[in-house]
């Protein structure tokens, strides 16, 4: 299949924002991965604490 100039540099251009699609893709995503790490802490601090002031209130 033989394909002309332009044909080319289209599919290259293309090609190039499909890519960077694809990494704006994969940066949104793992701000949203890392935004839920930041809750899952948050929570284990709050269980953290709850379990010593329960411990703490048991030995009153």
């Amino acid at each position: 299949m033989k394909l002309d100039k332009e044909t080319l540099q289209y599919d290259l251009e293309a090609l190039k924002k499909n890519i960077e699609r694809c990494q704006n893709n994969i940066k949104t995503f793992q701000d949203a991965i890392n935004k839920e790490y930041d809750t899952i802490e948050y929570l284990r601090n709050i269980i953290t604490v709850l379990e010593e002031k329960k411990l703490n209130d048991g030995k009153k």
